[in-house]
């Protein structure tokens, strides 16, 4: 992993202002280069930055951008909204004039306990797990998403992972969802700043480990994301559950997003990653693949796991490849 890190530019977070984007780029001595970028998440989320990307290889290449990037955020207007704003400020930066470094464990030691590894799913894995879905299933359900399914997979392979199949205590699996289109706002798809909301589902290790893990997770999954939808202005109170969330194993997955589509001329990229820093007890990226209909999933684990969850992992997939960072 520490190699992969070297590709990232280097960003201090120590004082104002701070920058809203960083590049860097690596030429490699057998050809070939490396595009790393560090962004700040107060000013865009995974979305905005897909958007941006886009744009920056559409200049490149001396074209016109299908959209050119909205960074208005006047546009999220609704009642209440400057209140909203204010409680989001008050309660991630009480102290704006003061940065200091975020509390991590992104040592050099602990980066070289971990392994990163990347999967990626056939489309015939991913039908696979929809069709486990509904055919266990004790009730009549609807097709799940391939986010769902794939995610709630995740979930219940990690708690195996961890030995949690007598663990009555509950996990949590935290992500976001766009909200661009489900505030009745007319948030066009082209602004670029922050519109998701957080939201997270819940079961206990027992559960996620059993043979009916895999159903119950997908279930649990798609009540949090329609929750997300049609409370999307509770953000605030969900980031504040979430800072208070008792102690439980807790996965944060982002994605799905489509960067192999970038291309500044000179072909797709061959290979994508996100290399955040894992403040959470497992962050997990996922990401529409190279390849059409493909899923690729990116994790880092203990080294003493990682082996664990990949046998785990694979076991059940009709098609699936990983290789390491």
């Amino acid at each position: 992993m520490e190699s992969y890190n070297q590709l990232l530019p280097e960003r201090t977070r120590e004082e104002l202002p701070l920058p809203i984007l960083a590049v860097q780029v690596t030429n490699f001595i057998n050809g070939g280069i490396a595009i790393g970028t560090t962004s700040q998440h107060a000013a865009m989320d995974g979305i905005g930055l897909m958007r941006f990307i886009e744009t920056w290889c559409a200049v490149h290449q001396g074209k016109d951008a299908q959209v050119m990037p909205v960074h208005d955020r006047s546009v999220i207007s609704f009642q209440g909204h400057e209140e909203v704003s204010k409680r989001f400020v008050e309660f991630l930066a009480p102290k704006l004039s003061n940065i200091s470094q975020r509390p991590s464990d992104n040592t050099l030691e602990s980066r070289l306990e971990m392994v990163r590894k990347m999967f990626v799913l056939s489309e015939v894995s991913i039908k696979s797990l929809k069709r486990q879905v509904v055919e266990k299933s004790s009730t009549s359900i609807p097709v799940p998403s391939t986010f769902q399914v794939v995610t709630a997979y995740l979930w219940a392979c990690i708690a195996k992972t961890k030995g949690l199949s007598y663990n009555d205590e509950l996990t949590y699996l935290c992500f976001v969802t766009d909200c661009r289109h489900t505030l009745n706002l007319s948030v066009t798809s082209a602004y670029i700043g922050n519109c998701i909301y957080g939201t997270r589902a819940e079961l206990t290790g027992s559960i996620l480990a059993s043979t009916d893990g895999l159903v119950q997770a997908t279930v649990a999954t798609a009540r949090a994301i329609k929750k997300a939808k049609s409370e999307p202005l509770k953000g605030i109170q969900t980031l504040k559950e979430y800072k208070s969330l008792p102690e439980g194993l807790k996965v944060f997955v982002s994605g799905t997003l489509r960067f192999y589509d970038a291309d500044f001329g000179w072909g797709k990229p061959e290979r994508m990653e996100f290399m955040a820093t894992n403040n959470h007890d497992v962050q997990v990226f996922i990401l529409a693949g190279k390849e059409k209909r493909t899923i690729q999933v990116s994790l880092g684990l203990p080294k003493s796991e990682m082996d664990v969850f990949t046998d785990i992992f694979v076991n059940d997939l009709d098609a699936a490849t990983c290789s390491s960072l």
